[in-house]
């Protein structure tokens, strides 16, 4: 992998990308685009890396690139066409990265009876229930999480209340769905993209919580849900999620309390 750190131009394609030519725009301390380091991790695809400085107004040759401004985008092919996104890149890697383990490849069945069809298909609308359940639910209470003060004359009851809050959302709405995780997503002994989409953001709500972003009644809320427990750490211990450089918990902290300062008092 070449990295170019925040290029003040465009920075030129390397030829060490491959065939293929995949440069990923990306900051490292963004957990969008932590999604795509660990499918790309885990499908050992190999790619260029630019790194986008989110601290900064975004160069003028960035914007054209994607207007948003944000990150992740990857750039492919012969022709340098754009995928942007957190939540689809991962989808475009997985199903241009056939046979793998994250996400089964879709079967065509003309009268929708095939077995292989309908398996693959459910296993994909699982992983999509999963993570719609992740981001709807909890991910919410995490963002709220980082609205409290912990000046505030209250603030031991409000995070106590919080964790209840967040560790309760997931028990409700999460444990169930990790029942078979073995120890990933639907009995995978290995990555899904169900974790691929989510872990970035698993390993931040331990994270927050060990530095007390949140309450530390938080975790063993947390570690009583057998399910929930077993999964994270495996997530935690995963290297494509925590162990190719990309992640780092010192720095992420540091990120979650920015956030939580420019958070406080918003609602979300």
């Amino acid at each position: 992998m070449a990295t170019t750190t925040t290029p003040k131009q465009p920075p030129p394609l390397s030829s060490s990308s491959g065939p293929e030519k995949l440069v990923l725009y990306t900051n490292h301390g963004c957990p969008w685009a932590h999604r795509v380091h660990i499918a790309l991790s885990e499908l050992g695809v190999p790619y260029q890396e630019v790194i986008i400085d989110l601290e900064t107004p975004r160069e003028e040759w960035y914007l054209k690139i994607n207007p948003r401004g944000q990150v992740p985008v990857l750039r492919y092919g012969e022709h340098g066409a754009i995928v942007r996104e957190s939540g689809i890149i991962p989808y475009f890697l997985a199903d241009s990265h056939h046979p793998n383990g994250l996400l089964p490849a879709p079967t065509a069945s003309h009268d929708g009876g095939n077995e292989a069809a309908l398996t693959a298909a459910g296993t994909r609308a699982r992983i999509a229930f999963f993570v719609d359940a992740w981001f709807a639910k909890v991910q919410p209470l995490l963002y709220a999480g980082m609205q409290l003060s912990p000046d505030a004359a209250d603030a031991e009851a409000a995070g106590v209340a919080h964790a209840t809050e967040l560790a309760a959302a997931v028990q409700t709405e999460i444990e169930p769905l990790l029942a078979d995780a073995a120890p990933f997503f639907a009995g995978s002994k290995e990555l899904t993209m169900a974790e691929v989409l989510t872990a970035s953001w698993v390993v931040r709500l331990y994270a927050f919580a060990r530095a007390d972003i949140f309450a530390p009644a938080l975790l063993p809320k947390l570690d009583a849900l057998p399910h929930f427990a077993k999964w994270a750490r495996a997530c935690e211990g995963r290297k494509s999620v925590t162990g190719t450089g990309v992640w780092s918990e010192e720095k992420s902290v540091a990120v979650g309390h920015r956030m939580m300062n420019k958070m406080k008092g918003k609602k979300v």
